[in-house]
């Protein structure tokens, strides 16, 4: 049975404290993020950069990376604990945030724990501390926690964590990409460049001395995904074929019958019964209070969020759907998009509406993230976007929470509801 039924998660950090873990020679800090003196934020800040070598995607937002740290762990309203890794004379040289949030499984409240930005210093990866400082075992977890989510971007990873007792639900969720500009000679350029420069680079390395990389995990594991020529080369083909298959099933968009869109600043009181309706539809889903909408979208340190809204012509007041939108330094996301039961046209038509601010801002795609069997897929396909497969790679560690309660996860068809951004990658 869910520990939480009331619907609401505690700000307050349910695992504060520390404890060394003598064979790494290593301790783990846990606080409350509200508590994390500046000047050691700024010190977590400097492993994150340069875990992660200067590859995070918020150090590239038009906001400090400061402001966007503050945003994402200490104001968020869903309660965070933040994990310093210690080295034997109090160093930061390791982060874990432990994000708690509640996720409603067939109509009945989960406090579940997500984990961001874990990152260790170079010179500490690849020794086993993973596993010695797993964030979401024994002394790191708190028992009103029911289960929690992991997100995998390598497929070894992934393999050991289902070895381990984690479940990946069978309505998968999918990334999905809307190509805008084809640009095909200048790829080709790029590529021979690329070529040409690594050429280079191999025959310098010839004439020196070996010695060990020092990379991220990050670099790590898109150096293994891109290691043979034959699996870059089959990759391409599968990216061509569906942006073919994609460009073919793409459909003439059909004109809003009774709706509008607009853009809206803020989420109001007056829009969390159409939340709440549009996601009974769903059998799991994260909770979307106002309160909750407007830290994720509305606040400027999260990034230059759009949100666009549909409403009925014969009553503006009755909001249809909502979809939000990013769109930074060429790169295009639809971060979240709902509509109401049945409104599949409406989605279609925020989808439609969201190409177009990714066109108007210069980017080269669109990507967004739903589970593979979802309401919204057809509209997917007729707006022109194919299907590149499991990214994520979302796990649940289900903890105590009986088999029984996650048993529906096995079936294909499950009511679904996962986007983009109820992770961290926007």
């Amino acid at each position: 049975m869910p520990q939480n039924t009331s619907g609401a998660v505690s700000p307050v950090a349910p695992s504060e404290g520390s404890y060394d873990v003598p064979e790494v020679g290593l301790s783990r800090r846990w606080m409350d993020a509200r508590d994390l003196p500046p000047a050691l934020r700024d010190e977590v800040l400097g492993v994150i950069a340069v875990a992660f070598n200067h590859d995070v995607s918020w150090h590239r937002l038009p906001v400090a990376p400061a402001d966007h740290f503050d945003w994402k762990y200490r104001d968020r309203p869903t309660g965070v604990t933040v994990g310093l890794t210690l080295d034997s004379e109090r160093r930061v040289v390791g982060f874990a945030g432990s994000v708690r949030r509640i996720w409603m499984l067939q109509g009945r409240p989960y406090v579940t724990r997500a984990a961001y930005d874990l990152c260790r210093l170079p010179g500490w990866q690849r020794r086993g501390i993973r596993e010695a400082f797993d964030p979401f075992a024994g002394r790191d977890w708190h028992p009103s926690e029911d289960f929690s989510f992991e997100y995998f971007t390598h497929p070894s990873d992934r393999t050991r964590a289902i070895a381990r007792g984690e479940r990946a639900p069978a309505n998968e969720t999918h990334d999905y990409v809307r190509i805008l500009r084809v640009r095909p000679f200048r790829r080709v350029a790029q590529s021979l460049r690329r070529l040409v420069v690594n050429g280079l680079r191999r025959t310098v390395r010839r004439g020196q001395p070996s010695q060990p990389a020092v990379v991220s995990n990050t670099s790590r594991v898109l150096r293994e995904r891109d290691q043979t020529k034959r699996g870059r080369l089959l990759g391409y083909a599968r990216h061509a074929q569906r942006a073919l298959g994609a460009l073919l099933a793409r459909r003439r968009a059909t004109r809003p019958d009774g709706w509008a869109i607009t853009t809206i600043g803020r989420f109001e009181d007056r829009h969390a019964l159409f939340v709440n309706r549009a996601l009974s539809q769903f059998e799991f889903y994260g909770e979307r209070p106002v309160s909750y909408l407007n830290w994720r979208y509305c606040d400027d340190r999260a990034g230059p969020f759009t949100v666009r809204i549909a409403t009925r012509l014969a009553n503006e007041q009755e909001p249809l759907g909502y979809a939000v939108t990013r769109v930074h330094n060429g790169e295009a996301y639809l971060a979240d998009i709902l509509a109401l039961p049945g409104e599949v046209a409406v989605a279609e038509t925020l989808i439609r509406d969201a190409v177009q601010l990714a066109k108007s801002g210069g980017a080269a795609s669109l990507v967004t993230r739903l589970p593979k069997h979802h309401p919204y897929g057809s509209a997917l396909k007729r707006a022109g976007f194919f299907d590149v497969g499991n990214q994520a790679g979302e796990l649940i560690a289900p903890r105590d929470t009986p088999d029984a309660d996650l048993a529906f996860l096995d079936l294909e068809d499950a009511r679904i509801h996962h986007v983009l951004a109820d992770s961290d990658d926007v």
